[in-house]
């Protein structure tokens, strides 16, 4: 549909992204359009911007994900902070919920990792959520394994004010969904989960790279500066396909992650924040 819009706006210049193919079902693309972008292949997906600026005729120097924070959503944030006593730098936020299950983590290794980072670290967290009442009751099971009760927010924030949220965090811990890009652009130290979703286009991405950054081709596990990714790749090259995978069911990849494995990358996104800091 982008493809029709682009095609059918009557401009000079009619830039669009496709799949790359001149399959014979393909040929209206190229018909419709001056500058037919071919999809990132084994790239980050946010990548796909700086290919089309450049069709543009632009030269972009860097590739940046930015939010900025409405007056309202600040407002409600703050109330939020004063209304569950929480200082900036002083919580953690984790979300371990998606619209898919297979992206979902066990909600008490969500509840361990919670009082751990308590425990060990002084960070009471905040677990996000939707209103929905799935996701409530999930979010409700963790609580019942948790020592620490965490705050939950499930609806009382709206998603546009999770980036003025996550600016406050100390850490963010979270499965492949949106909240997680939005913890890395703000610049939050993360420590993202991933099961069955390819790393080297969906990683989240970091404003310090260069523009032609590309995340390592094989999945797995890696760092990419305030951003630590986990991933079993045994079970994500037996798991993954891109056509049928259950998404409504529990991954294997996200029942490989431990709750140690993500507590070690915790300590070392605070280590490597506080250096940061200090410099």
């Amino acid at each position: 549909r982008s493809v029709l819009a682009v095609g059918f706006a009557g401009r000079r210049r009619r830039i669009a992204l496709t799949e790359g193919s001149r399959a014979p079902r393909h040929w209206w693309r190229h018909m419709l359009l001056t500058h037919a972008v071919p999809l990132p292949v084994r790239r980050p997906v946010v990548s796909a911007t700086v290919q089309l600026a450049r069709a543009a005729g632009l030269q972009p120097t860097a590739c940046r994900v930015e939010l900025h924070d409405a007056p309202d959503d600040i407002a409600a944030v703050q109330a939020f902070l004063r209304r569950h006593d929480l200082k900036p730098g002083e919580f953690a936020v984790m979300h371990g919920l998606s619209r898919m299950t297979n992206k979902e983590w066990e909600p008490s290794r969500m509840a361990a990792v919670s009082d751990d980072l308590l425990q060990t670290h002084g960070l009471r967290c905040v677990w996000t959520g939707s209103p929905d009442p799935t996701d409530r009751q999930k979010l409700d099971r963790g609580v019942a394994c948790a020592r620490h009760a965490p705050v939950l927010c499930a609806g009382d924030l709206p998603i546009s004010a999770m980036h003025a949220l996550l600016r406050h965090a100390r850490v963010y811990v979270g499965v492949d969904t949106a909240i997680t890009h939005v913890a890395a652009a703000a610049g939050t130290p993360c420590v993202a989960l991933f099961g069955p979703t390819p790393t080297c286009y969906w990683s989240p991405w970091n404003n310090e790279r260069a523009i032609d950054h590309a995340f390592p081709d094989e999945p797995g596990s890696f760092r990419n500066g305030h951003v630590s990714v986990l991933q079993d790749a045994e079970t994500f090259r037996r798991e993954h396909r891109w056509e049928g995978l259950a998404t409504d069911k529990p991954s294997l990849g996200m029942a490989a992650i431990g709750v140690e494995q993500v507590m070690a990358e915790v300590a070392h996104q605070l280590t490597r924040s506080a250096v940061h800091s200090a410099a």
